[in-house]
């Protein structure tokens, strides 16, 4: 049950967490340094000097923004995040329950199929028996047929429990799938 639990957390993407964290910073002040440097050489036939501009620039900008619903941004955006955990939360336990109880039904059906193989040894007995009886015309034809139909009865009930048991694996593959 543990590995399920392990199976869904790694399912859970960092989505709905960044997403919380990126509103969160998104309001935060932000501070943007800037560095520029230039130069400008005037040459001309007529005017012969070079003209020169300020060559550097730097400066420091700081900015907040301003919004009147930021803090409900920033609620929503954290309510979403603990709803998806929230979420995985409810799938893992799902998945878990799933498992143990497709383990349950897995069990039941491994007792079946005992409990067939044991009516199916006690009708191949019979059948040893009532077939020699027939040999020696006690029993009739339709005796001997009925207990080997009732075998071959036994054997496919065993047959089926375990495409049964197949079934049930089956299906919890695709709903760990999901």
């Amino acid at each position: 049950s543990d590995a399920w639990y392990g199976l869904a957390k790694s399912e859970f993407s960092l989505g709905d967490y960044a997403k919380a964290k990126i509103t969160t910073a998104s309001y935060l002040p932000k501070l943007t340094a800037n560095l520029q440097a230039s130069h400008s050489n005037y040459d001309s036939e007529i005017n012969s000097q070079d003209n020169i501009d300020n060559p550097w620039s730097a400066g420091l900008t700081l900015s907040m923004p301003l919004d009147i619903n930021y803090k409900a941004n920033i609620q929503s955006a954290k309510i979403n995040y603990l709803k998806s955990k929230l979420d995985i939360s409810d799938k893992s336990s799902e998945l878990a329950q799933k498992y143990d109880e497709t383990i349950d039904n897995i069990n039941i059906i491994k007792e079946k199929i005992k409990i067939a193989k044991q009516i199916q040894d006690s009708y191949k007995s019979l059948y040893d028996v009532v077939k020699e009886q027939f040999n020696a015309g006690l029993k009739t034809f339709y005796d001997v047929e009925s207990l080997k139909n009732s075998l071959e009865i036994q054997n496919l009930e065993v047959k089926i429990q375990n495409y049964n048991i197949t079934l049930q694996k089956i299906n919890l593959y695709f709903d760990v799938k999901e």
